[in-house]
């Protein structure tokens, strides 16, 4: 913000948008979502750096409200091999909303993390090494959610790089079927609005063969 003593008018007057609103133009956002997403992001009022903007603001306010629209979907990667080596890619993968990753690797293949739910944040689910099993489950209620809800089974691998968004009011874990594995999760919340939208379950919760190898 930048004030300039140099402005001689001393004029007082207001202005609406009642003419603009005439023409057949409609709002997407109001201050009200703004608001909304200050109370929920109050990194959007750290003016003093410079990522942080009126601009900034607005982008995050149609984020908050575009992501979660989105539905549960694979983006799809590939690999490139030639007699230098391999090059595993994402084109299609934006980073839309991401403010922050962090990447998980488990000591054992036996070992699940599962489930973990979030009402506003989102999250692009990414096998950088090894492969995993990943599930999400969309959240009727975080306190009780149904057990009758249909539980989506993934399985991502290095082989075949994919990108998975999983939208907000969705539960989601893992587990890796080889040792090694590491998987990257891309968030679009920031870890301190992270902690006020956790909601956790047990790993058997929507049933334990969610988890299994089947024999075939």
């Amino acid at each position: 913000v930048e004030i300039n003593k140099n402005i001689s008018d001393k004029r007082s007057y207001m202005v609406d948008s009642s003419k603009l609103l005439k023409t057949g133009f409609e709002f997407k956002f109001t201050i009200a979502d703004a608001i909304k997403e200050i109370r929920v992001s109050p990194t959007a009022l750290e003016m003093h750096k410079g990522i942080y903007s009126n601009l900034k603001l607005a982008e995050r306010v149609y984020i908050a409200k575009n992501i979660g629209m989105r539905d549960l979907r694979l983006i799809q990667g590939g690999i490139a091999v030639d007699d230098r080596g391999c090059l595993n890619f994402a084109n299609d993968f934006n980073f839309y909303g991401v403010k922050r990753f962090y990447q998980v690797q488990n000591f054992s293949t036996s070992t699940i993390r599962a489930f973990h739910g979030h009402l506003k944040e989102a999250k692009y689910v990414y096998v950088a090494k090894g492969s995993a099993i990943v599930a999400a489950v969309e959240l009727d209620d975080v306190k009780s959610p149904s057990k009758n809800k249909k539980v989506n089974r993934f399985i991502l691998s290095d082989k075949k790089p994919q990108v998975l968004f999983i939208p907000p009011k969705y539960a989601n874990g893992f587990r890796p079927l080889e040792d090694d594995t590491r998987i990257l999760f891309f968030s679009t919340s920031s870890l301190e609005e992270s902690k006020d939208d956790d909601y956790r379950f047990p790993v058997d919760y929507w049933g334990k063969e969610v988890w299994e190898i089947e024999n075939r």
